[in-house]
């Protein structure tokens, strides 16, 4: 009876479990159609956005290169040595550095034949097209979505298609003359359709895989894609901003309901808000009433046209001061992969100084016309009344007196602002001169070298083609050097580096700083030693003091010869701070040249022991993150026996103080 019992106990149970396999089993397939489902729609999904997000970067890449250059190419083999022809191709190359994604930008045209042919074609410098498009090539069995964007007049995305070229995903962007309205040409923007197919399934395929294992996890991965395609919108938005930056306009995006998706980052530079200030803002905020009535007129009219003309406008607009200015507003629709009409997109340009101008020539004509008549009616009265126009006079000449008195006093003050004006463009003139120099002396060494091994490169002995190439790679250091300290001082001049002292461990810091530059002190066997406690705290911004020690220890190393020291250590100090020092064997600095050392307008620029290329700004940018901390810099200095630059810091309680 008990065997019985267990058998049937078991027999339930066996039952049971083949149940829940079978269960288990329908589950599986159910959650693998939805996930084979889920990947389809996803698919189709990551293509749309990525279509969209092409789009949008291409119409911002078109306003940035045409520029109204490409008004003045004729498509001929004559555009080559056209000026404006070669500022449209700079300024490809550009966006090349920004985005290594896209491989060709180009610019094409329609002829009376129907037929299409270049104006330009820039093809990204990591991979150049097998054969060059020249202005004037006709562009064979183009496909169809190339001509629509002429008929259609909208901007459109084409492909995948293969030509002879390649395969290719374009973004087409229709030119349009401002004046005129008619289309005048076209500008492309395209991407390897195999770095497109991988865009799409790397941004998708993941999340998808997971929904087979669990469900939960298929959520949280499918979050985890949406929050890494947001890191992509992201990082495109802050390519074009660097572009933009160079763009003294400010470039925003409307969406249907006229709320503000989009702003560049030079309206805290026109404006003095904040990118998310500015878009918090409705367009009543931000225009007078009177100029948001032209605003809603000019959006109306785009929306009921739909022709491809902008709407060129000048309204006033309201700074973050509450002040107002006359700005210029060039708007046109924004449509997405569809051609369907998402928005608006415009650029705004301050004219403020322009139209006060007009505004005060128009007022002097007034008082002009009103002074004529005063006068010719007191010249009437005095013909009548002599007693009473001498009376006249003589309050007038009182009048004039004060006036010029006033005007005395006002020239005064416009002199000393000239004169302060004047001091600080000079200072910006003389930086801006030492970068000029520095700069470029660099790249000669890179376009020399370069061209050199383009064209004796077969008749170069090995050591021939080490040298240039050595050549090469120091250049390329040095101006990457060069750029990073111009990136920092100038960020620091703008106020934009953020300073966060805290107190953390000295030694961690120096051996980091020792391991960036191990490899630069091994070239030249030059050794690099610390000596400060292990346990030495500090109180500074990590970051600041880093850049410190890396340009100090950079400069040591660069000025010392081979089989070399080079020590980082600390020494006694005043209680209520630290003192640090970078000393090195090295060549040594005249004591003539000491006190100029970190002195903007008293350049100091000498090769290193190897030739290395110096231009003096770290120490002026060390100087810079030095007084944020409250310390003092200089240097000891004894030629042929080596430099010692010396740095104070104040402790934590002083630092706070």
């Amino acid at each position: 009876m008990k065997s019985y019992n267990l058998n049937i106990q078991l027999l339930r149970l066996e039952m049971k479990k083949k149940k829940e396999s079978i269960i288990w089993f329908v589950a599986i397939i159910v959650v693998a159609l939805i996930g084979i489902f889920a990947v389809y729609k996803l698919l189709v999904y990551e293509d749309s956005k990525l279509r969209q997000n092409h789009l949008t970067n291409a119409i911002f890449i078109s306003k940035i290169i045409q520029n109204g250059d490409l008004f003045l190419l004729s498509g001929t083999k004559d555009d080559i040595n056209n000026p404006f022809y070669k500022q449209v191709k700079s300024r490809a190359y550009e966006i090349f550095k920004i985005n290594k994604k896209y491989r060709y930008i180009y610019g094409f045209k329609r002829n009376e034949e129907g037929a299409l042919f270049f104006l330009f074609d820039c093809g990204n410098t990591a991979k150049l097209r097998k054969k060059k498009a020249n202005p004037g090539d006709i562009y064979k069995n183009a496909p169809q979505g190339f001509l629509d964007v002429f008929d259609e007049q909208k901007p459109v995305v084409v492909g995948p298609y293969t030509d002879e070229w390649g395969t290719f995903v374009s973004a087409l962007v229709p030119v349009v003359n401002p004046n005129s309205g008619e289309i005048v040409g076209a500008i492309g923007v395209d991407i390897y359709a195999s770095t497109w197919y991988f865009d799409v399934v790397s941004s998708s395929a993941l999340p998808i895989a997971v929904v087979f294992i669990f469900v939960i996890v298929f959520l949280y991965r499918n979050m985890k894609n949406q929050a890494k395609i947001t890191n992509i919108l992201k990082e495109n938005e802050e390519k074009y901003r660097r572009l933009a930056n160079n763009i003294n306009d400010v470039v925003i995006t409307l969406n249907l309901e006229k709320q503000i998706t989009f702003v560049s980052p030079s309206v805290f530079k026109t404006f003095g808000f904040t990118i998310s200030e500015y878009k918090s803002k409705s367009l009543s905020n931000l225009f007078t009433e009177h100029s948001c009535q032209k605003i809603e007129k000019a959006l109306e009219e785009l929306l009921e046209e739909r022709n491809g003309k902008n709407r060129f406008i000048e309204v006033e607009h309201y700074k973050a001061d509450g002040s107002k200015i006359w700005v210029s507003l060039n708007i046109s629709l924004l449509y997405d992969e569809d051609n369907e009409v998402q928005g608006f997109i415009g650029t705004i340009r301050d004219i403020h100084s322009r139209k006060i101008a007009e505004q005060q020539l128009q007022e002097i004509n007034k008082k002009l016309e009103n002074i004529i008549k005063e006068r010719t009616k007191e010249l009437n009265d005095t013909l009548q009344q002599l007693e009473e126009s001498n009376y006249e006079l003589k309050m007038l000449n009182e009048n004039l007196s004060n006036e010029s008195k006033k005007l005395v006093e006002l020239n005064e003050k416009l002199m000393d602002s000239e004169q302060k004006l004047r001091y600080a463009n000079e200072t910006i003139d003389m930086f801006f001169s030492i970068i000029a120099h520095d700069l470029r002396n660099p790249f000669v060494t890179l376009i020399n070298n370069a061209e050199l091994l383009d064209r004796f490169y077969e008749k170069m002995s090995d050591s021939e083609r080490k040298k240039a190439i050595h050549n090469l790679k120091n250049a390329s250091k040095n101006t990457y050097h060069l750029l990073d300290n111009l990136l920092v001082w100038s960020r620091s001049q703008m106020g934009t580096i953020e300073f966060t002292p805290y107190e953390f461990n000295l030694k961690k810091l120096l051996l980091e700083v020792k391991l960036i530059s191990q490899p630069q002190a091994t070239a030249k066997n030059i050794e690099v030693d610390i000596e400060v406690p292990d346990d030495i705290m500090v109180f500074a911004d990590e970051n600041m003091l880093g850049a410190v020690y890396r340009n100090l220890v950079t400069n040591a190393i660069k000025f010392t010869h081979r089989g070399g020291h080079v020590l980082l250590g600390c020494k006694p100090a005043k209680k209520s701070e630290i003192c640090l020092f970078v000393k090195d064997t090295g060549i040594g600095i005249d004591e003539d040249n000491l006190p100029k050392l970190f002195s903007l307008d008293k350049k100091i620029s000498r090769p290193g022991t190897e030739g290395e290329l110096s231009t003096g700004l770290g120490l002026i940018v060390c100087k810079e993150f030095i007084n944020k901390h409250g310390g003092e810099i200089w240097a000891e200095s004894e030629i042929g026996k080596g430099t010692t630059f010396y740095f104070t810091l104040p402790i934590k309680d002083a630092a706070k103080n």
